[in-house]
């Protein structure tokens, strides 16, 4: 049996992978990816990568014919593939193209002393927070917490310093001093993307630094010893970070869309897997027709090659996700676990001179429908006549607060949402009431354990 090379057979999955590629995905854009720099040296390492990067992120097509182009470049495939003319015959027309243009190169190095040197074996130093301190080598130290001593144990974990005192230490120095040499690159990236309906233009700059020169102390011959890297390591590193850069530049131009299969409340199977680009983490949502309301999120928490299994996190009221629904990439809504109160109050003899202005934040938890079901409020309240007197310029004292701590739970919730309450006020007494809520709109009724004492008032609660 007649056995191809490592770099034939590289090739050879390299072009089944494209193949597979162009006749995979659904109606993706098909896009050719044209990479420009001013450093020849560099283009066949940039390309390579970009291609890989468009390609892993599953959003586009690349166009089977270029990618086949760039290959030929490396080793003529005539004489390995029988039937390149039929893979050849079998390509597409150009949605479009991703334009990289990578330009204003600044490669050089970059110099840092370092006096200490790592030497596990017979370092005599050891880094705190207050910097090297000098110890006694080969000393071990244990702590007894019978005696508060510290007592010598060649597997204790302490160390003396000659400072006379003792730290836990697990690596060790020396005082070597040597130059550590790095390699930097610096580069600015244009990109233009133009396929259908997806425009997208954008610049970035990217920096990546590696060491070009570094040692390592060999304790047992007492000497330094160093290593050298490749100058081609830098701009591998450069191409990785330059196309994980334009990766994440391009996955919110082309926003993935799936179908809903099946619910199993609350979770639900959308028709796109990793084949599509979807990623565990990744979140979908529900909009109605207009696209104006969001009606359901979804957070994916599995995938296959054409799946993906999602929890509902949030459904709007009175909406219930059903198949055929159209589920779109999106970011994920950010809610903020913080609740804000303000509220107007009065007590049971209704006299304006008691009653009072009531602000408050704290904690809360939402329900799948991002109402509240509980609360942990902290606030204070000022009688109403001072503040006006405040705002009126006439008060002669500044206003006494009185804090409180109250929190509310949901007993039942039917459009008009009804709490159980309860509050804590310092200086006075602690009450239990009811709360009724509608949208932020919030009313509320305290009583005294001993029922001799009422507030009651309303306000925004969110």
């Amino acid at each position: 049996m007649k056995y191809l090379s490592g770099e034939k057979l590289r090739v050879a999955i390299l072009v089944l992978l494209i193949f597979l590629t162009v006749f995979s995905f659904g109606q993706k854009p098909v896009i050719s990816v044209d990479v420009q720099l001013d450093e020849q040296s560099f283009k066949k390492i940039a390309e390579s990568v970009v291609f890989d990067e468009v390609y892993e992120s599953r959003k586009f097509k690349v166009l089977l014919q270029d990618a086949l182009r760039e290959l030929s470049k490396e080793l003529v495939l005539q004489d390995l593939f029988s039937n390149q003319n039929i893979v050849l015959s079998d390509t597409q027309s150009v949605d479009g193209q991703l334009k990289v243009v990578v330009s204003n190169f600044n490669f050089y190095t970059t110099q840092v002393l370092n006096e200490y040197i790592e030497n596990p074996v017979s370092g005599e130093y050891i880094l705190t927070p207050n910097g090297y301190v000098k110890i006694l080598v080969g000393e071990r130290y244990s702590y007894d917490s019978s005696t508060s001593r510290y007592v010598q144990n060649s597997d204790g974990t302490y160390v003396r310093g000659y400072d006379g005192k003792y730290y836990s230490a697990y690596t060790f120095y020396s005082f070597v001093p040597h130059t550590r040499v790095y390699y930097v690159l610096k580069a600015r990236v244009d990109y233009s993307l133009n396929a259908k309906e997806l425009k997208k233009a954008g610049s970035f700059d990217v920096s990546t630094q590696i060491v070009a020169k570094d040692y390592v102390y060999d304790p047992y011959n007492n000497r330094m010893l160093s290593s050298q890297e490749s100058k081609n390591k830098v701009f591998d590193y450069f191409s990785t970070a330059l196309a994980q850069k334009l990766q994440d530049e391009l996955m919110a131009t082309y926003k993935t869309t799936g179908y809903v299969e099946s619910i199993k409340f609350p979770r639900v199977i959308i028709d796109v897997g990793n084949k599509d680009g979807v990623k565990v983490g990744g979140t979908f949502k529900i909009f109605s027709q207009d696209q104006k309301t969001e009606l359901s999120e979804l957070s994916v928490i599995r995938t296959g090659g054409d799946y993906s299994e999602c929890e509902i996190t949030y459904v709007k009221k009175g909406y219930s996700v059903k198949p055929n629904d159209i589920a779109v990439e999106s970011n994920a809504t950010f809610i903020l676990p913080l609740s804000f109160s303000i509220s107007y109050r009065m007590d049971n003899t209704f006299s304006f001179d008691t009653s009072e202005v009531s602000m408050a934040t704290g904690l809360k938890k939402l329900d799948i429908h991002r109402d509240v079901t509980s609360y942990l409020n902290f606030g204070v309240d000022f009688l109403t006549k001072d503040l006006i007197n405040i705002l009126n310029n006439s008060g002669n004292s500044s206003p006494q607060p009185t804090f409180e701590v109250s929190g509310g739970f949901r007993l039942f919730d039917n459009g008009i949402s009804i709490y159980g309450l309860g509050m804590v006020r310092f200086e006075d007494a602690a009450y239990v009431g009811l709360g009724l809520k509608f949208g932020v709109l919030n009313i509320q009724a305290f009583s005294t354990l001993s029922f001799d004492k009422f507030i009651f008032g309303g306000g925004l609660l969110w």
